[in-house]
């Protein structure tokens, strides 16, 4: 088991109301400084609008800092996970983590399913896992149920037992 941390445990500190927000190159240096081995760059859109040089050099310095990268999005839609593949590619990332819905799309079982039948091949082909996130909007049922719908074995959960208590 590695230990890490996400962007999430830096949402003050990376606010554009913070002193000085923290770099995603900062959050790699402080996660090392933390003892972390593992940070995932989760929810951070920026992320999308980075040109394959910058990419490049996060990737090199989480490498000398020793840091596994892993991403973290919201979305099944496939030009979406295809976008977020893309960005695994770069970054040497095997682990994506997503959540069903979006602001604006809330999928049941079965378009999640259709949905990730479509994107799966790609992450298979590129050996990079996709994991869904458990979290109050979506039963753990229904979850499951996507999970076995798609029947990859590139697709699974990230369990976060913090959102599955939400969920009551």
């Amino acid at each position: 088991m590695a230990y890490g941390i996400s962007t999430y445990a830096y949402f003050w500190r990376i606010s554009e109301r913070a002193p000085k927000p923290l770099s995603l190159l900062d959050m790699l240096v402080d996660t090392k400084e933390q003892g972390g081995e593992v940070f995932q760059i989760c929810d951070y859109p920026g992320i999308e609008s980075y040109d394959s040089a910058r990419l490049a050099d996060i990737r090199d310095a989480a490498r000398d800092l020793g840091l596994c990268l892993e991403l973290g999005t919201r979305g099944v839609r496939p030009d979406h996970l295809a976008t977020y593949l893309d960005i695994a590619r770069q970054l040497d990332v095997t682990l994506v983590r997503s959540m069903m819905n979006t602001v604006d799309h809330r999928p049941d079982v079965d378009e999640a399913v259709a949905l990730l039948r479509q994107a799966l091949p790609g992450y298979t082909d590129a050996g990079v896992a996709l994991g869904l996130e458990t979290y109050e909007q979506v039963s753990t049922d229904d979850l499951l149920a996507v999970v076995k719908g798609v029947d990859s074995d590139r697709l699974g959960v990230v369990l976060d037992p913090g959102n599955s208590v939400a969920r009551l």
